[in-house]
């Protein structure tokens, strides 16, 4: 999936490592994601949007881009990630082992 992270990245200034820290992922990941091997999870795409300062549909999509436009009913695509970001934000556990 392509994305503008490098791009926005640089403009703030911002390293791999640092953006890694701060969405409390390895470089490695941000790395991976930024040449399209990896696919974030929805609540780690919320992170990367919040820290570089726009929205999902922006950084993923670009600029005006309808998310329809990309195939596919854009609601029932996100209704099943969206609610399971709810469910794990409002149960008290961010999915990871141990926690």
């Amino acid at each position: 999936m392509e994305n503008k992270i490098r791009a926005l990245r640089s403009e703030m200034g911002l390293s791999q490592e640092e953006l890694a820290r701060r969405c409390g992922v390895s470089r490695q990941t941000i790395n991976a994601i930024e040449n399209n091997k990896y696919d974030p999870t929805l609540t780690l795409a919320f992170h990367l949007a919040g820290v570089l300062g726009t929205t999902v549909d922006e950084l993923f999509l670009g600029p005006g881009k309808n998310p329809a436009e990309i195939g596919g009913d854009p609601f029932t695509k996100w209704v099943p990630a969206v609610k399971l970001v709810l469910e794990k934000t409002f149960s008290g556990t961010d999915g990871r082992r141990g926690k």
